[in-house]
């Protein structure tokens, strides 16, 4: 008897820890993340502190490495992210972040969560999100159905959307965010700027990222 009550136990466990299956709706549709699908990136971006501009260029690979429900019904995966400084790789395991798919939005975890897309997809379709007390996340969908190219690459069924994250009262940033349906990412600008700074700190303080898809494995 013991040993059935213990088999029991073995198999709900196991099947805790399976991934969940893909939502059937349309919501991933501009985020496909599926177990084992994988980006890869350039980056380049200008970082400004003191006043004295740095540039640096990297590649980052993505893989889905996780799928699981949790107890909101949200659909969560969990990404690997590796860097590399050539796009052949070898790429280092740098950190994971989570992707999150809960009512009618998808969520951008990292330390912080970004509201990325609402649906339905339409031109005008605004929303504000607050992740917290120090972090006001709002957007608004730019386009729907363009074609853009990034990198050589022509894409169809493209999300065009801008986002404004502002941090502490101190901080915000402006994304220019380009999706192609049923391919994810392909094109995301970023311009991190510094305000209301002290006079102690650097106010002329800022980032500049674009970050556009290589290429990608599904």
């Amino acid at each position: 008897m013991r040993w059935a009550v213990l088999v029991i136990l073995v198999m709900c466990i196991l099947s805790c820890s399976k991934d969940a299956p893909e939502p059937r709706n349309d919501y991933l549709a501009y985020y496909p993340l599926a177990k084992g699908n994988t980006w890869y990136y350039r980056i380049d971006s200008t970082r400004v502190f003191f006043s004295v501009p740095e540039d640096t260029t990297f590649y980052q690979k993505e893989t889905v490495v996780h799928t699981y429900r949790d107890e909101e019904g949200g659909f969560n995966s969990m990404l690997e992210l590796s860097r590399s400084n050539k796009p052949e790789g070898p790429y280092q395991f740098a950190r994971y972040v989570k992707r999150r798919q809960i009512d009618h939005r998808v969520e951008y975890i990292d330390g912080d969560t970004t509201t990325m897309l609402v649906f339905p997809v339409q031109v005008g379709g605004v929303w504000t999100h607050n992740s917290g007390r120090h972090h006001t996340n709002m957007g608004e969908v730019r386009g729907t159905n363009q074609r853009h190219s990034v990198n050589g690459v022509a894409y169809d069924s493209v999300v065009s959307t801008m986002l404004c994250d502002h941090f502490y009262g101190y901080y915000f940033d402006l994304d220019s965010v380009f999706f192609a349906r049923n391919v994810g990412m392909i094109k995301r600008d970023i311009v991190f700027i510094s305000t209301n700074l002290p006079a102690s700190s650097d106010r002329n303080m800022g980032i500049k990222v674009r970050k556009t898809l290589i290429r990608h494995e599904f």
